[in-house]
């Protein structure tokens, strides 16, 4: 019993879970990392947008337009300009209204870099002490949906990579073993001469 017991955990401790195959052994990250199950195929690029990904741009959007309609008629107030910039404000709408037309192409890369472009030219005019908390929120949230946008990207270019490291066949074991049989036939037989060693000269024999 005490030898079967001994057994079992000995097993028990080489393969701490028999249950996995040796395909999901295999998928195992060095030094103890697992690695990530892989992403569904759905047929899109990964840097095409999914889900609610453009519905969430278009209230970005929305947003970025009020912030910069209240930019051009609020300009009375404590901490207003003399002369408000009324050009800015101006191409700060138009910025914000073109954003739509960036969510039409589904790409997250060009949409995360005109959303940071937009909510620039919408925070760039000097405005009211009023239109603070505006200004925060419209620096906020596109800053923050940008930034989802580029990490989903990113991770789903990693899972594209991973996956097509997995999907490459492996070396046929024929041409492995003739593979290393010709590295054995390249290689000279016997131990490597030594640099330090120097071969005894031969004596000459006298002519008699």
């Amino acid at each position: 019993m005490n030898l079967l017991r001994r057994s079992s955990s000995s097993q028990s401790q080489a393969d701490p879970d028999p249950g996995r195959s040796t395909e999901q052994r295999a998928q195992r990250a060095p030094r103890g990392r697992r690695v990530p199950a892989p992403l569904p195929d759905d047929g899109l690029k990964a840097s095409a947008m999914r889900g609610s990904e453009p519905l969430y741009g278009y209230v970005v959007a929305l947003e970025l337009v009020v912030v910069g309609i209240l930019n051009l008629t609020v300009t009375s107030g404590a901490g207003a300009p003399t002369h408000p910039s009324t050009a800015l404000g101006a191409v700060g709408v138009a910025a914000a209204i073109s954003l739509f037309g960036f969510l039409q192409t589904r790409n997250r890369v060009l949409v995360a870099f005109a959303v940071i472009v937009t909510a620039f030219f919408i925070n760039l005019p000097k405005v009211p002490n009023s239109l603070a908390i505006a200004h925060v929120f419209a620096l906020a949230f596109p800053f923050a949906y940008s930034l989802v946008l580029t990490q989903r990207h990113r991770r789903r270019m990693k899972g594209e990579l991973q996956a097509a490291r997995t999907r490459r066949p492996a070396t046929p074991p024929a041409r492995r073993s003739r593979r290393n049989a010709k590295a054995d036939a390249a290689q000279p037989a016997g131990p490597k001469p030594s640099a330090r060693y120097t071969p005894p000269k031969t004596k000459r024999t006298a002519r008699g």
